[in-house]
């Protein structure tokens, strides 16, 4: 049985020392999701903020938007269950890469080591998208950082998110021509 410590309705620490998950633990994690206004939680395994190494199970609904960002230190991620587009862009804004990942039985990219100082968001294709996470620790705020052309109200999320859409089927239009020409 998984002990847990309730942070927040959205962050949740392993309070066992010997942590192992199942089938049903994702499942709690889904459901207690659910449940929360945001649709997000965080099952982190490492003990605590001030841990040198963060280890967390993430989970995201469709449509969760992750505003674009960096961290002064490396993070990798790897892929439970559903579809992700991680969009990496360059300083200005420009889409530079897009990974485009999944749980392993759908054939698509399922893990990623991002170096520090890439700036990045996610576009969620699936229902929920399930991910394991590791980054150094401690966590701080100021370890991370948001580009000024990232939005940062209500109304720019929603023009961006549409606009960034766009932009990722353009890119990926593109991105097929020159495999094609090759």
């Amino acid at each position: 049985m998984l002990k847990v410590k309730k942070e927040s309705q959205e962050v949740l620490y392993c309070k066992n020392n010997f942590i192992t998950l199942n089938k049903n633990n994702l499942k709690k994690l889904l459901f207690l999701a659910k449940k929360n206004k945001k649709k997000i939680i965080r099952l982190c395994t490492h003990t605590s903020r001030k841990d040198k190494v963060h280890q967390m199970f993430i989970v995201h609904p469709k449509n969760y938007f992750v505003v674009p960002h960096m961290h002064i230190q490396g993070e990798s991620m790897s892929i439970l269950k559903g579809i992700v587009d991680v969009v990496i862009f360059n300083k200005k804004g420009k889409i530079s890469k897009i990974i485009e990942m999944g749980e392993p039985s759908s054939n698509k990219v399922f893990y990623y080591k991002l170096p520090k100082n890439i700036i990045h968001t996610f576009i969620i294709k699936s229902n929920v998208l399930v991910f394991y996470e590791v980054t150094e620790g401690p966590f701080k705020k100021q370890n991370m950082a948001y580009p000024k052309w990232a939005p940062n109200n209500k109304q720019e999320v929603k023009k961006f998110q549409k606009q960034i859409k766009s932009e990722v089927l353009k890119f990926k239009k593109n991105d097929q021509r020159s495999k094609k020409d090759k």
